[in-house]
């Protein structure tokens, strides 16, 4: 058995391996926060994170294995669709730290429902709480009161009052005040307010580290996004914002806040299928229709693609609908769009980002 020995051999090389493990799932925002903390933590440390997506129970191990001798702190990814796989992910990778982006809806169709989405992502903080870890705690965000007291883990809270990052801004870049005893603001690379917890997650972790706060602020002005999470692409033609990676129903919405919050005109929306959502699937995609059609006066063009999109466009009568992708590069080549900003969003079995060259 190719994988079980795979995860073995991890779980081996783990254990030779005494240093910092940082494990960071969530329905949305574990790549940006990942990146964040690296670029923030190689200031003063050894730093090792999980290359590109590799977050699954075979990305984990091949992780895992890819930390080396002199790595004081590793930062890893730890992603699931069902219920008990974050559990098989902490024993292999065994986190001596541990945070939660967010709780929110994703891969409904194996989590089964949103109480399964939290009862997976919970099982990272038992992982911390029953190895008296520490664990990064946004008080803030609703979905993460629910969490158990702990009864061996350190919780570190934050946004601290007295170092959280305040008065935020994306138009389209986000920047932020900066905590004392720094003045100024803090301009960082990434598009939407959406980001705003992950830039008081990774300072509240980075200080934890003792990371200075002046190096901090470098480290978040010079991170940018990985491709296809919320880029912002100028073309000869257009302003593309490609969200093309992956495609939650809460990180979809947010990106709509983006594009709608700008104030650049004319504007296009093309989302295609937010997959992995199961029996909910018509529901959410219906909502999601709901939602363009009282925002379809901010746009010039709202395309709608893939088999799922259909119920959005039933509930948005404003939307143009593409069953396939190939149906709408055929439709950009005989009606190409110019100068207009354009987000592109969909989940990764879509691959959106072919339409840009079409852009």
């Amino acid at each position: 058995d190719s994988l079980k020995t795979l995860q073995e051999l991890a779980c081996f090389h783990r254990k030779h391996y005494k240093r910092t493990l940082i494990g960071i799932t969530g329905t949305q925002g574990k790549t940006t926060l990942r990146r964040l903390l690296q670029h923030s933590l190689q200031t003063q440390y050894i730093t090792h994170q999980s290359p590109h997506n590799y977050n699954n129970e075979i990305g984990v191990p091949l992780a895992v294995l890819g930390i080396l001798p002199q790595t004081e702190v590793a930062i890893l990814e730890l992603g699931a669709n069902a219920v008990g796989e974050i559990a098989r992910l902490c024993a292999i990778a065994q986190p001596t730290h541990g945070i939660i982006t967010r709780i929110g809806l994703a891969h409904l169709e194996g989590f089964g429902d949103e109480e399964g989405v939290f009862r997976a992502k919970k099982e990272l903080f038992d992982y911390i709480d029953e190895t008296e870890g520490v664990f990064f705690h946004a008080t803030e965000e609703a979905s993460l009161r629910r969490l158990k007291p702990a009864q061996r883990a350190q919780i570190v809270p934050f946004p601290d009052p007295k170092e959280a990052l305040t008065e935020a801004v994306a138009d389209p870049f986000l920047s932020c005040s900066l905590p004392k005893p720094l003045q100024g603001r803090l301009s960082t690379q990434l598009i939407g307010m959406h980001h705003f917890p992950l830039l008081c997650a990774t300072w509240a972790i980075a200080r934890h580290f003792h990371i200075p706060p002046h190096v901090i602020q470098q480290a978040l002005t010079d991170c940018a996004p990985e491709a296809n999470r919320m880029v912002q692409l100028k073309t000869d033609q257009n302003t593309l914002l490609d969200d093309t990676y992956n495609a939650s129903p809460d990180a979809t919405h947010a990106a709509l806040d983006v594009i709608a919050q700008l104030k650049t005109h004319p504007k296009a929306v093309i989302l295609g299928d937010m997959a992995e959502l199961g029996r909910y699937e018509a529901r959410i995609h219906r909502q999601l229709g709901e939602r363009l059609q009282q925002m379809h006066q901010l746009f010039q063009h709202i395309w709608l693609c893939g088999q799922a999109m259909q119920h959005a466009a039933q509930k948005c009568p404003s939307a143009r609908y593409f069953p396939t992708l190939p149906d709408l590069i055929q439709h950009l080549k005989q009606h190409p769009i110019r100068q207009h900003t354009c987000l592109l969003k969909a989940s990764r079995s879509m691959q959106m980002e072919q339409l840009i060259p079409y852009l």
